[in-house]
């Protein structure tokens, strides 16, 4: 049974990763053309190798817990049916919405901003396919992709967990698949094995290790996690082997958890900051019109740089706290959330 306490954390936790996976995509290099190796890149690189990164694992592993840890015989068809239809929903619905954007984007510099990684092309049938079933014009939208493809898969892996009485051998399996993509498949497909492993840890800790997430351990081993996990990102990254840092990263983000479980309570979570998804979704929007508002205003130094991107994740959330404020008034905020499947089922 899943104590009161630990959703509340767990609320807390996916508040502070949503804010961290906006400050991922808060890396200014790019954006504002600051020369790779100055210090400003520096401090943003290792905030995002050290400091941000724990949030994506932190979501694969939160979401496989959460989906496998109440299921059994009598309630996994329906729990599955309920579960998929929102993930696909979802996953459609937000890809749609980011095409429909590029197809009506023009040249004025607020709009164009976003989307830096495409160069501005002409919308064609196959492009207005990829964009909506390969989020083409979504990049954030690849973790959406994988949590589809993990629950399509559900009842396969469901049959065996249930005859083999663990999950050992899957995560074994996926483990080894990680590696084989991560070293000898160079080139970028939809699929990305390392996010399954994540999810994975999470579908082992509900069915046979739930006081892994659950309950406090004890300090020795939340040290270990995260000395051990800091430690090898660095060594990976200083031996060229920056593919495989997932391995060490899926330790660091437990050991991250368990110290947050451990030593911080904020009290109850508030309703209004329960918006980790929609911050996920649409923080890309912001992103690009709040940099582009600081490129007119400001000219472009390593201070400026790296005072952005330490604030802007901050500005960021409140514009999509009360984005998300008018969204609920306006009774738009459940069809962006996928809620609006519940509420019509009820």
């Amino acid at each position: 049974m899943i104590s009161k306490e630990f959703s509340n954390k767990i609320y807390w936790a996916r508040f502070i990763c949503a804010i961290m996976v906006v400050g991922l995509h808060c890396n200014n290099v790019d954006i504002l053309k600051i020369p790779v190796d100055s210090w400003s890149a520096n401090i943003q690189n290792f905030f995002r190798n050290y400091i941000y990164s724990v949030a994506v694992p932190f979501f694969f592993i939160v979401s496989g817990f959460f989906f496998y840890s109440t299921l059994n015989k009598e309630n996994f068809e329906y729990k599955w049916k309920k579960h998929i239809k929102k993930t696909i929903y979802l996953y459609l619905f937000w890809n749609i919405i980011y095409t429909l954007y590029r197809m009506i984007k023009t040249n004025a510099s607020v709009l164009s901003s976003f989307g830096r990684s495409h160069q501005m092309e002409s919308i064609t049938f196959q492009n207005i396919i990829d964009g909506i079933f390969l989020h083409k014009y979504n990049d954030v939208w690849w973790f959406m992709l994988q949590l589809v493809i993990l629950e399509l898969i559900a009842p396969i892996i469901w049959k065996i967990i249930a005859k083999t009485k663990n999950c050992k051998i899957i995560l074994a399996v996926i483990f080894v698949g990680a590696i084989v993509q991560s070293i000898f498949i160079t080139r970028e497909y939809p699929i990305r094995v390392y996010s399954f492993f994540y999810y994975f840890i999470g579908v082992y800790i509900a069915i046979e290790k739930k006081q892994i997430l659950c309950e406090k351990q004890s300090l020795k081993y939340l040290l270990f996690h995260i000395v051990f996990g800091e430690m090898f990102i660095a060594i990976f990254h200083i031996c060229g082997v920056k593919q495989l840092e997932w391995i060490p990263l899926t330790c660091l983000t437990l050991g991250v958890w368990q110290l947050f479980y451990n030593a911080f309570d904020f009290g109850e979570c508030k309703e209004k900051l329960k918006i980790s998804f929609f911050m996920f979704a649409a923080h890309p929007f912001f992103v690009g019109i709040v940099y582009e508002i600081e490129k007119r205003m400001f000219s472009v130094t390593n201070t400026m740089s790296i005072m952005c991107f330490l604030i802007n994740p901050l500005i960021i959330t409140l514009l999509l706290m009360i984005t998300v404020f008018i969204l609920k008034k306006i009774k738009l905020y459940p069809i962006l959330t996928g809620d609006i499947l519940i509420e019509r089922k009820m």
